[in-house]
């Protein structure tokens, strides 16, 4: 599709904040993105408009994996998708840790934590991991 009429103003609004903290933890091989519900709320948030953030955490060098969190609109629970390079099985991750599950590079899951401890619990996990 054509990258160039399929962004909402809402969409890069958010991506522009997203890309703005982005943060990488062991060693720089895992990348975090996150939005809370009153960013999304403020920033227009429309159906789509995250699709693909994930992919941004994995387009750094050195990354293997990358997790984009965001908190539901409606519910207290934080929805995760994962994105991984190779041999990194972010389906078996997900479903470890996260109730969730999907593909070896592709997956996700649903926290029922405030997002800021979803994504500490979450650094503590990875940081278990052997990759």
């Amino acid at each position: 599709s054509n990258t160039w009429d399929t962004n909402t103003v809402s969409r890069l609004k958010l991506l522009s904040l997203i890309l703005g903290r982005i943060e990488l933890v062991k060693e720089g091989k895992v990348a975090i993105l996150w939005l809370k519900r009153e960013e999304l709320i403020a920033l227009g948030f429309e159906k789509g408009d995250t699709e693909g953030f994930v992919n941004y955490g994995l387009s750094i060098a050195g990354t293997q994996m990358s997790a984009f969190f965001m908190e539901d609109l409606y519910e207290d629970f934080v929805k995760i998708s994962f994105r991984s390079k190779a041999h990194v099985d972010t389906n078996k991750f997900s479903r470890k840790y996260f109730n969730g599950g999907g593909h070896i590079n592709a997956s996700g899951g649903k926290y029922f934590k405030s997002i800021e401890k979803t994504i500490e619990d979450f650094t503590e996990f990875v940081g278990q991991e052997d990759f």
